[in-house]
């Protein structure tokens, strides 16, 4: 859990309530957070900046907007993007636009977003910045759902191209990426380094692969409410919920792939 005002960010242990870390603005470099934006809990503008294992905390750095990202088990402050503020104009040297934070510490940044042709920036947890898509079609626009979990080099961020929802893959070492073709924008979902698997609420699953863009259905007639997945070991693993919140049963399903 972590707590946020304006002047800390605060790491707190879910089970005990006690403080494990605190940020300040000396650590966010001079930066103030900007709690409001990470407060809207379950919307999907806050799963820009939460992911499992770390926050990538909205700031104020004067007159200029940025954003800090933050190892959410240690506190550890990794890297600091300048991105644009609402009222800039198009010709802005702070051209960037924040997409989402993944699992492993990978920032994704939109560059040139108000300029036709623009380009997918990705931030390494080192401090590193690539071009990992460029001259993306200007009509483009990256989701605001967070980068999915990166595995062996590669990830994948959503993308809205003419009223239809993909998915983008691409390599963190800044090689071109290819498109993933699925029905929506996903809720509960996990990569495998190859495919892109989502869960719906009856149960099936859509599987998308690399360079093809057709999705696969599965239905393993789970039932329950899917709240968690990923995948491993040639498995995808699935966790439902049955019940009433916090009286029901958990069963986590293992499915083959």
């Amino acid at each position: 859990m972590v707590s946020v005002d304006t002047r800390t960010i605060r790491g707190v242990d879910g089970r005990t309530g006690r403080i494990k870390w605190s940020v300040g603005r000396q650590q966010l470099y001079g930066c103030t957070p900007d709690a409001d934006s990470m407060a809207q809990s379950g919307s999907v503008e806050t799963k820009r900046y939460v992911s499992r294992n770390w926050l990538a905390v909205p700031v104020t750095c004067g007159t200029r907007n940025a954003v800090v990202a933050v190892d959410a088990g240690s506190g550890r402050v990794a890297w600091r993007h300048g991105v644009m503020n609402p009222d800039d104009s198009p010709l802005s040297a702070a051209s960037d636009r924040f997409v989402g934070i993944n699992d492993v510490g990978y920032g994704v940044f939109e560059r040139g977003a108000r300029k036709g042709s623009h380009s997918l920036i990705v931030q390494a947890p080192s401090g590193q910045v690539k071009v990992a898509l460029s001259k993306a079609r200007s009509r483009d626009i990256w989701g605001p759902l967070s980068p999915l979990v990166s595995v062996n080099g590669k990830m994948v961020v959503p993308i809205v191209r003419d009223g239809k929802h993909y998915f983008a893959a691409m390599t963190t070492s800044g090689s071109q990426g290819s498109i993933l073709g699925l029905a929506e924008e996903v809720s509960v979902a996990t990569f495998d380094g190859v495919r892109v698997y989502e869960v719906r609420e009856d149960g099936s699953i859509d599987v998308a692969t690399v360079g093809r863009l057709a999705p696969v259905a599965v239905r393993p007639a789970m039932k329950g409410d899917v709240f968690w997945v990923t995948a491993g070991n040639n498995n995808l693993f699935v966790a439902t919920s049955e019940g009433p919140s916090g009286k029901g049963r958990i069963v986590i399903a293992a499915v083959g792939n």
